[in-house]
């Protein structure tokens, strides 16, 4: 196995640099008063998986979407979206009205657009969206800095142009683990000692990011972090990402192993159409201060604790320890559904870490939005999603 402490650190050397050198534009006094409502955002990866939820989110407001997509031509954009509208059964939102897709790329300046583009979005826009980044989870910082940070930057100064907008950003859970309590507050970044789980290339992207709006805050730039956990399918229909989510590889992996690892590290999930909902719910409510979201399933157990669930579906799987696990993952093949995985779960896996979500919950809960807890219920959905797709058919499920 390749030994990656000295990527590791470089990670989160080159993220400490770039959080230490930036500094936030200033703000004009006049532009210091925020909309009351939004009548039109950007939305940057509005054709992945959070993002055509989130745009359903959106609309269901009536709000207008700017869906900031990568892409050649306009043609092909709107192709990508409306692929993605199709594959998560949100065929409803194709040709709407309130939708506007817009060629972005998140590695460019000013996000790949010409002057008068930019500044006709910076002039019509009430709020940012950040959804989009390179998403890999064995890639260095360096490589994934330019999409996931600069853009982070860039949209920052548009925040900033012709008139104040709120930034929503799209982060993760793991980059708020304080490293003496082995506890994922809420809030927004705090000092202390960096936790291991920080130090992988993308969340380290996440945690600059985070550091560099709360510089932006700092100035008075209006700021809301969402802190997501594990998205899962949807909470009706089952449909989900199959192909790409991790969770569901981990389990058919597993399944066709006929093992599943002792894993005390922390597991939740969330439905993607929930997370959706919850997002779109806290950026409505009026802005005091800026806010770190929490939004995962407070029901968290372990991972040895959720595959126990799995065998009392009936399914046949075995849990051992998870260093005999993990030495049989060096026997798979390709034909294992877990075979992308295997790197990445033979690194030391962490303690079970407490995601803090009180505050989250409390403000969900006067929107009037709940979230699923029930897993069982949850998985049997899931099962019954997978058992219709090509993607588990290695499996007699």
């Amino acid at each position: 196995m390749q030994d990656t402490t000295c990527c590791l650190d470089k990670n989160l050397v080159s993220a400490l640099y770039d959080v230490q050198r930036y500094t936030p534009p200033s703000i004009k006094e006049a532009y210091k008063i925020l909309p009351e409502e939004y009548k039109t955002i950007l939305l940057t990866g509005a054709n992945g998986y959070l993002g055509v939820h989130l745009v359903e989110a959106l609309v269901n407001e009536q709000i207008d979407v700017y869906c900031g997509i990568r892409a050649e031509t306009q043609e092909q954009a709107q192709q990508k979206l409306d692929k993605s509208l199709e594959r998560y059964n949100l065929n409803h939102l194709i040709k709407n009205k309130k939708i506007k897709v817009i060629l972005i790329d998140l590695a460019k300046d000013k996000l790949g657009l010409a002057d008068e583009k930019w500044n006709k979005l910076a002039s019509e826009l009430d709020a940012i969206y950040h959804n989009g980044a390179y998403v890999h989870h064995l890639q260095t910082y360096q490589r994934m800095a330019p999409t996931n940070v600069n853009s982070t930057i860039e949209l920052i100064h548009l925040a900033t142009k012709h008139r104040l907008k709120r930034i929503h950003f799209i982060s993760s859970k793991a980059t708020i683990v304080n490293n003496l309590s082995d506890i994922a507050y809420e809030g927004m970044p705090m000092l202390a000692p960096i936790h291991p789980s920080v130090s992988s290339g993308y969340t380290a992207t996440k945690w600059a990011s985070e550091w560099i709006l709360w510089k932006a805050h700092e100035a008075g730039i209006p700021v809301d972090i969402y802190r997501l956990g594990q998205i899962v399918g949807h909470s009706q229909t089952g449909v989900g990402n199959h192909e790409k989510n991790h969770l569901t590889r981990m389990v058919l992996g597993c399944l066709q192993m006929g093992y599943a690892p002792e894993l005390q590290s922390q597991h939740e999930m969330i439905p993607v159409d929930s997370v959706a909902e919850g997002v779109i719910g806290l950026s409505l409510l009026p802005y005091s201060k800026a806010n770190g979201w929490n939004l995962i399933n407070r029901n968290q157990i372990s991972h040895a604790d959720y595959f126990r669930l799995i065998q009392n579906m009936g399914y046949k799987l075995e849990i051992i320890p998870y260093s005999e696990w993990s030495n049989m993952l060096l026997t798979l093949n390709e034909d294992n559904l877990f075979y992308p995985l295997i790197s990445y779960y033979q690194r030391e896996r962490e303690n079970f870490i407490k995601t803090q979500c009180e505050n989250t919950y409390i403000s969900l809960e006067k929107s009037g939005i709940t979230i699923p807890e029930d897993y069982g219920s949850m998985q049997k959905n899931y099962f019954n999603y997978w058992k219709k797709t090509d993607f588990a058919n290695a499996i007699k499920l």
